[in-house]
């Protein structure tokens, strides 16, 4: 018998006679015998028989694990030729769909059935979109919630040339019903690409879907799950979760007076780096290079770069940007910062950033602020007029100089900052560096920007080290075009460009730290 089939039956043995309790670290040895690089083991198609005949004898929380691992192998299978574990799997089928529908006609299933086999059970069926027909019958009578009913029967689906639905699908096509101006231009963008881009887009749609299925799943046994969380209101609709903070107190500041809103002394030419003057036109010019900057829509644009051209976020803020709070942001929280326990609240985000934003010497920039929730919380620390907001998306701009007009607003890009050395007290940058195409670059800029004793204060997320768990969220960058970050290769960046890290809390997956610029 092959050693990896031997340890693949002893790991089986021992995670079948492990407690609950124990039973997380036993399906990790378990996971690691019969898959293992992304691939399954040599030792996975018994297994895989020995799992589905056992199935039904194991307690809840046992079959949960199998069954996600039974999906991922499935997934991760290699094409036909060798060890056909995802054939093994197929053919196991009517076993699952048995104890799915047992399962759901249990009673007292109020939490609708996260805390047992339910979401794995689904992440399994998504696998196989050639038995939709056999799958969606078989689940048409239980009981599901609608965020997780759209994305199985999304996953299982054929691409349908006339309705296409592209890039509007995740976390869950249940939050995604369109107007009839969204659907409008969404089919208007669709009819421009040729087939062969549609597929593909259609495959990483369904990637995406599959890594938050899986996530899911994986996070409710590793983690836990919260009741916003479960797919009962929080992926699909706003929640308390998801909310800005209210504004509350007096009423909106007006515009600041100028484009360069009373911080001439800090605002240079993102080009070469010399003063900018106000013209009568309203719009800026460059004291060096002679350059021109636009004034509108109540923000200076530094970048001449055409609206929705510098990336994906700016080119498809029209549609992403009503669905941002309270669908998007949550959703990519969870999966990629494996906050399915809420372990860190909307709340907990705004407190540390009054707790760690420390200003030296001049104002604070929000960077990569958005539409601007971030950037009403430091304002109300350090006061409107000691804050800029800077982004890249012209939509996020507007909703943040609708939401914020005693801030200063400006277009810009975080690879060329548009402020002179050492000008800036603080810099944050909220849940946006793993999203930027040059970190690196970005980070440099701050240290060149930030003042002596200044904070940088920053929220993003570090690599899972679960490998099954890693394994989704790899996905969801590669899907989503983000990353994660190493914690010791951020901090030399940080060190790198003058910076120093005096703080990092590292719940789950997320990254929040505090740096200063030494002086």
């Amino acid at each position: 018998m092959p050693e990896s089939q031997v340890d693949a039956e002893v790991a089986f043995a021992l995670f079948c006679r492990t407690p609950e309790e124990g039973a997380q670290e036993a399906f990790s040895r378990l996971a690691g015998s019969v898959w293992s690089a992304g691939r399954p083991t040599a030792g996975a198609v018994p297994w895989v028989r020995k799992a589905l005949a056992n199935l039904e004898q194991c307690p809840p929380g046992h079959q949960a694990r199998l069954l996600l691992l039974l999906g991922l192998l499935a997934e991760t299978s290699p094409p036909p030729g060798g060890a056909d574990v995802r054939g093994e799997i197929r053919g196991g089928l009517d076993a699952c769909l048995s104890l799915l529908t047992s399962y759901a006609a249990r009673p007292g299933r109020e939490d609708g059935g996260i805390s047992g086999p339910v979401p794995a059970l689904l992440y399994l069926l998504a696998q196989f979109p050639e038995e939709a027909d056999r799958i969606l019958v078989s689940t048409r009578a239980v009981a599901l919630p609608e965020e997780d009913r759209a994305r199985l029967e999304r996953c299982l689906a054929r691409r349908d040339a006339d309705v296409p639905a592209l890039g509007r699908v995740w976390p869950t096509p249940a939050g995604w019903v369109l107007t009839e101006e969204e659907e409008r231009r969404d089919r208007a963008w669709a009819a421009q690409l040729d087939d062969a881009t549609a597929e593909k887009f259609w495959r990483k749609d369904t990637r995406s879907l599959l890594a938050y299925s899986g996530a899911k799943a994986y996070g409710a046994l590793s983690v836990g799950m919260s009741g916003l969380s479960r797919g009962t209101g929080g992926e699909g609709t706003a929640t308390s979760q998801s909310r800005p903070e209210p504004v509350g107190g007096a009423a909106a500041t007006a515009v600041p007076a100028g484009p360069l809103g009373g911080h001439a002394d800090v605002i240079r030419c993102p080009a070469c780096r010399h003063r900018l003057g106000e013209e009568p036109t309203g719009g800026v010019r460059c004291s060096g290079c002679g350059a021109r900057y636009s004034a509108r829509r109540g923000y200076l644009d530094l970048t001449r770069v055409a609206d929705g051209t510098a990336d994906v976020i700016a080119a498809n803020a029209p549609l992403y940007l009503p669905r941002y709070e309270s669908l998007l942001r949550p959703s990519f929280l969870r999966v990629h910062g494996i906050n399915w326990n809420d372990a860190i609240t909307v709340e907990a985000e705004h407190q540390y950033l009054r707790d760690h934003v420390r200003p030296v010497g001049g104002p604070v920039l929000d960077l990569a602020a958005g539409a601007g929730s971030w950037t009403r919380t430091l304002a109300r620390s350090a006061g409107e007029n000691q804050v800029i907001a800077l982004d890249l998306a012209t939509d996020m701009l507007d909703r943040l100089r609708a939401t914020q007009p005693g801030v200063l607003a400006l277009r810009g890009s975080a690879v060329e900052l548009p402020f002179g050395d050492a000008s800036l007290g603080a810099v944050n940058c909220w849940n946006a560096l793993q999203a930027m195409d040059d970190p690196e670059a970005a980070i440099r800029e701050v240290g060149r920007c930030l003042h002596p004793g200044g904070t940088f204060t920053v929220l993003t997320f570090q690599p899972a080290r679960d490998p099954v768990y890693r394994h989704f969220q790899a996905m969801i960058e590669d899907c989503l075009g983000v990353r994660s970050f190493d914690p010791e290769a951020l901090g030399s960046s940080l060190e790198a460009a003058g910076m120093t890290v005096r703080e990092t809390t590292a719940p789950g997956a997320f990254l929040l730290l505090t740096a200063v610029r030494e002086g």
